[in-house]
């Protein structure tokens, strides 16, 4: 006994304890099992050949419903997992203004927009840029800048974004701001794949991704 631990002790006393009880159970009703047994004996052989497939048919049949069920219980928790996320995400956006967000959590927000566009497999990498996947499946690099509204995102950060791009073999680009882009970055990005996002659509964006839970929080607050 000093060898067990204190898990195994208690399982084979809970062993023993069952071993008990089927005894002792046996023992007070052993007339009563004895009839059963005899009842059985009686039976011909075709019932058995009957009601033991159907026997088995049920317990299949129930362990089938069962598998259902929990599966049908997964998909709802999933879903319900997943509509959790999107309020929790669509709250930060609504809670943080991005004029004020910290140079590092820009990003993230970004992130947190993309996907309740319907950006898929969206992720913040170590060089600060976000890597995602559109509804049609390609791969999309969004690049992210915070600055003051009269700092201009100007062609060589375009340039220098769209060679990462060439370099990696993504043919699809996005650059948001929360300033906007100068009039020689916004005639050479027309050569290239690249959207720009500047403050204004960054706003109008927030404000789309985010308008059913503004909508509810503002029916709940006329509740109150």
């Amino acid at each position: 006994m000093k060898d067990l631990n204190e898990g195994k002790v208690q399982q084979w006393m809970g062993y023993i304890m069952i071993g008990c009880f089927c005894w002792i159970t046996y023992f007070n009703f052993q007339v009563f099992f004895l009839k059963i047994v005899d009842m059985f004996a009686a039976l011909p052989f075709w019932w058995f050949l009957i009601v033991l497939p159907l026997f088995a048919m049920s317990v299949v049949w129930s362990i089938s419903l069962g598998e259902q069920e929990i599966k049908a219980l997964e998909e709802q928790v999933q879903k319900n997992q997943q509509m959790m996320a999107q309020r929790e995400r669509c709250l930060r956006l609504i809670h943080y203004d991005v004029q004020q967000i910290p140079p590092l959590q820009f990003e993230y927000y970004c992130a947190d927009l993309l996907r309740l566009l319907g950006y898929q497999e969206v992720k913040v990498t170590k060089s600060k840029r976000i890597s995602a996947l559109t509804s049609e499946g390609n791969r999309v690099y969004i690049g992210c800048k915070q600055k003051k509204s009269d700092d201009l995102i100007e062609q060589h950060m375009l340039e220098n974004f769209h060679s990462v791009m060439i370099r990696d073999e993504v043919s699809e680009g996005i650059f948001i701001t929360t300033s906007s882009f100068s009039q020689q970055a916004i005639e050479w990005v027309k050569e290239c794949n690249i959207t720009c996002i500047d403050g204004n659509t960054l706003s109008e964006l927030i404000l789309f991704a985010t308008r059913e839970s503004r909508e509810q929080l503002k029916k709940y607050s006329l509740r109150e």
